[in-house]
C-alpha cells in the first residue's frame, strides 16, 4: 500500500469518546467515561477533569480501566475509505470513534454500525479529544483544528501553519492544547480563540502531556525537550541526545516521565527537567510508553522489538515481533498488554513477557489499541478498517 510522505509513522494518534447527547439519541442513558474522570489539583481543590484523549488520559499513560480479550477474535470489522492510523477511542457504554486518510472522522456503535461521519479537507491522522460538555476537538492535514458538537457537527475551526497530526489535549481550565507542523504549540479557548502559542519543534506527531498542575511537556526543536506553564512560557529544556518527533510522553504515577527517541533510546526525566537515566535500545522509537499498574514501562522500536523495563531502566523482558512497531501499546486493568505491529498482527503480552494472543489482521496496525466495556479491543489498520477482537 502506497503512503503519502510523513503519514507512515504518525504518532498513534486516536479518537474519541462520545457523549452524553450521542448516547441519549441512541439509547436514552448518558455515557459516562469511566476511568478518565481524574483528579486533578487546582487553586487548592480537587476537581474531576471528565474527557479523554491520545493515550487515555492527559498524562498518557495508556493505562485502561478494563480487562482486555484473551480469546483473539474478531468480532466485526467498520471500513473506512482509506488507511486507519488514528487509535480509536471507546466510551463507557461502547461507542467509537476513529479518523481515518479519507479525510473523515467516523463515529460507529458497539456493532459497528455507522453513526455519523464530519468530512475535513485532508486526512485526520490525529486523535480527537471530548472535553466536560461534549464536544469534540481534532486535527486534520488541512492546518485547522476543529471542534464538533456530539453529533458531529461543525462549532468552530482554527487555522494553524500545518499539519495537525497530534491528538488534542484539554487542562483543567477546558483550554484545548495542539501542536502543528508550523513549529507551534497553540493553547485555544473552548470558543476558538488563540490565548497564545509557543515555539516548539517543526513536524511533531507528539502530543502535549500534563502534570496536575496543568504544566504541558512536549519534544522542542532539535534535541530539546520542553516543560511549558499554563500561561504557555518555557519553564525549562533539556537536551535529551536525540530528536523526538513521533513518540509522546507518558508520565507515571511516581511522577517520573518517559519518552521515545528517534535515534533509539528512552529517556526517563523528572517534571523539573532532570534526566534520570537513558537506555539504548535496538533502533528508534516511534511509539509512545505504557505504564502497567504494577509499574513497568513498555514500549516497542522500529527493530521489531517490545521491551518491558522497571522503573530504573533494567530490560526485564523482550517480545520479538516480524516488523516495526509503531503502535503504542494499551494495558489492562490486569497488567496484560496489547500492541500491534507493522508484520499485520496485534499482540497480547502478560506483564511478565509472555505472548498469550496473537490476531492476524491483513495489514500493517501502526494504529494504536483501546479497550472497551466487555473487554473488547479495538484497533485501526492499514487495511482501513476498525476491528473490533474478543
Amino acid at each position: 500500500m502506497k503512503h503519502k510522505p510523513f503519514h507512515r509513522w504518525p504518532i498513534g494518534a486516536t479518537l474519541l469518546v462520545l457523549t452524553a447527547a450521542w448516547l441519549s439519541l441512541a439509547l436514552a442513558i448518558p455515557i459516562q467515561t469511566g476511568h478518565f474522570y481524574r483528579i486533578w489539583t487546582s487553586s487548592r481543590r480537587h476537581t474531576v477533569h471528565p474527557a479523554q484523549f491520545f493515550r487515555l488520559d492527559p498524562f498518557r499513560d495508556g493505562s485502561s480501566e478494563y480487562r482486555g480479550p484473551t480469546k483473539g477474535t474478531i468480532d466485526w470489522k467498520y471500513c473506512a475509505r482509506s488507511t486507519i492510523f488514528s487509535s480509536p477511542v471507546v466510551s463507557k457504554s461502547g461507542i467509537i470513534a476513529v479518523g481515518s486518510q479519507d479525510d473523515r472522522l467516523h463515529a460507529v456503535d458497539s456493532s459497528g454500525t455507522l453513526l455519523w461521519t464530519f468530512h475535513a479537507n485532508d486526512d485526520i491522522d490525529s486523535s480527537p479529544c471530548l472535553d466536560d460538555q461534549g464536544n469534540l476537538y481534532v486535527g486534520s492535514d488541512d492546518d485547522h483544528v476543529y471542534s464538533l458538537t456530539s453529533k458531529g457537527t461543525l462549532r468552530w475551526k482554527f487555522k494553524t501553519g500545518g499539519d495537525i497530526r497530534c491528538g488534542p489535549v484539554i487542562d483543567s481550565r477546558g483550554h484545548v492544547l495542539v501542536v502543528s507542523f508550523d513549529g507551534f504549540l497553540y493553547a485555544l479557548t473552548r470558543d476558538g480563540n488563540l490565548l497564545w502559542k509557543t515555539s516548539v519543534g517543526r513536524r511533531l506527531y507528539s502530543s502535549p502531556t500534563l502534570d496536575r498542575n496543568g504544566n504541558i511537556y512536549i519534544p522542542g526543536q532539535g534535541t530539546t525537550f520542553l516543560s511549558i506553564s499554563p500561561a504557555g512560557t518555557v519553564r525549562w529544556t533539556l537536551d535529551v541526545g536525540s530528536p523526538i518527533h513521533y513518540s509522546t510522553a507518558a508520565m507515571a504515577p511516581w511522577g517520573t516521565l518517559y519518552v521515545g527517541t528517534d535515534r533509539g533510546t528512552l529517556v526517563a526525566l523528572s517534571p523539573s527537567g532532570k534526566k534520570q537515566w537513558v537506555l539504548r535500545l535496538k533502533r528508534g522509537v516511534r511509539a509512545s510508553p505504557a505504564i502497567t499498574p504494577s509499574g513497568i514501562i513498555v514500549v516497542g522500536d522500529t527493530g521489531d522489538r517490545i521491551y518491558g523495563l522497571s522503573r530504573s531502566g533494567k530490560i526485564l523482558w523482550t517480545v520479538q515481533t516480524g516488523d516495526d512497531i509503531r503502535s503504542s501499546p494499551v494495558v489492562d486493568s490486569t497488567g496484560r498488554i496489547y500492541v500491534g505491529s507493522e508484520d499485520d498482527y496485534i499482540y497480547g503480552i502478560t506483564a511478565q513477557g509472555t505472548v498469550f494472543m496473537k490476531v492476524s489482521i491483513g495489514d500493517d496496525v501502526d494504529s494504536s489499541p483501546v479497550i472497551g466495556p466487555g473487554g473488547v479491543l479495538y484497533v485501526g489498520a492499514d487495511t482501513g478498517c476498525l476491528y473490533a477482537i474478543r
